[in-house]
């Protein structure tokens, strides 16, 4: 049996008994049994999980030894199989012990700053990344009142309309890119004064910009156009969040100021955005789940007309 980890480690560990066990099962029989079987998969993807480790290890040598980097190896791959079991508990579980359970474990720093994005009532850009607990990140927020709006692109008719009903439920929306959704789709429901989910380290779909170049962790390159156009045509303020992964089923949602404040600041959105994440990534380098795509180095998009293109992640946060 061959399968490629990159691609499919998503279908296989999200099958229907995954599903079944975790909505009906202790939380940490249904945690273990995830993890059981992510690392059955590696065991059958051996060359997969060995190219991660070195990819790993050549971006962060120079910051940690080699007894870290261990560490970070094994943590990293368990946050990775805790991320497919938060997939499915925040799309499958009972929603009011979903609630019980961050109300009680999810401590919150600088809403303030979402707050104050919010009631400008221009709508939000709330940018995310492929790191710690980001399946947790919309319930999170629709517990609190916001409205919310995802693209989610869909892999199986079941897990659509388990989307579905939940996003009904948390008075969410929810944009398929199988319906040719463009920018204009995006800006519309901005203009609602709807707070809009987006992934910043989807490299494979990124918009360069012609003439900037930054780096990210080593990389250089042009970067991505896409939140600035968005911001630009919507007037909307961007805040970031980030869901750190603690200890003992602990997590903290951090909120960053990501709007330019004033003239003098020359740095894009995506700059700000990029600087914070790759902040939070050499703090925390188990929690970033991208480590893979940096393997060739980060592949941009085309430079099309971004307005002719679909500008969220090919594997949008699904709620």
């Amino acid at each position: 049996m061959k399968t490629n980890a990159k691609k499919n480690i998503s279908v296989f560990i999200q099958c229907y008994l995954s599903v079944f066990i975790t909505k009906w099962s202790p939380y940490k029989l249904s945690r273990w049994y995830i993890h059981l079987l992510g690392n059955f998969f590696y065991i059958l993807n051996k060359r997969e999980k060995k190219t991660i480790e070195e990819i790993i290890i050549s971006r962060l040598s120079n910051k940690y030894d080699l007894k870290e980097l261990n560490r970070i190896i094994k943590l990293y791959f368990a946050g990775m199989f805790d991320h497919y079991h938060e997939k499915i508990i925040a799309a499958y579980s009972d929603i009011k012990l979903i609630k019980s359970y961050f109300d009680k474990n999810i401590q919150i720093e600088n809403l303030e700053i979402l707050n104050e994005a919010f009631n400008q009532n221009k709508g939000v850009i709330l940018i995310t990344a492929h790191y710690g607990a980001v399946e947790f990140l919309p319930e999170t927020l629709s517990f609190k009142g916001y409205p919310l709006t995802m693209i989610i692109r869909f892999k199986t008719n079941k897990l659509k309309k388990a989307t579905l009903d939940r996003a009904n439920q948390l008075n969410a929306k929810v944009l398929d890119p199988e319906n040719s959704i463009i920018i204009n789709d995006i800006i519309n429901h901005l203009k609602q004064g709807r707070v809009l989910f987006t992934q910043c380290d989807e490299f494979d779909i990124w918009r360069p910009f012609k003439n900037r170049e930054t780096i990210f962790l080593g990389d250089r390159h042009n970067g991505d156009k896409t939140l600035d156009v968005i911001a630009k045509r919507s007037k909307s303020p961007a805040v970031m969040a980030l869901l750190e992964r603690r200890r003992n089923g602990r997590y903290c949602l951090k909120f960053y100021r990501i709007s330019v404040s004033n003239e003098d600041d020359n740095l894009t959105i995506f700059e700000k955005t990029m600087l914070i994440l790759e902040d939070n990534i050499y703090k925390h380098p188990e929690q970033w789940y991208q480590w893979n795509k940096l393997e060739k180095g980060i592949e941009e998009g085309s430079n099309e007309d971004i307005q002719n293109q679909n500008v969220l992640c090919e594997n949008p946060l699904s709620i």
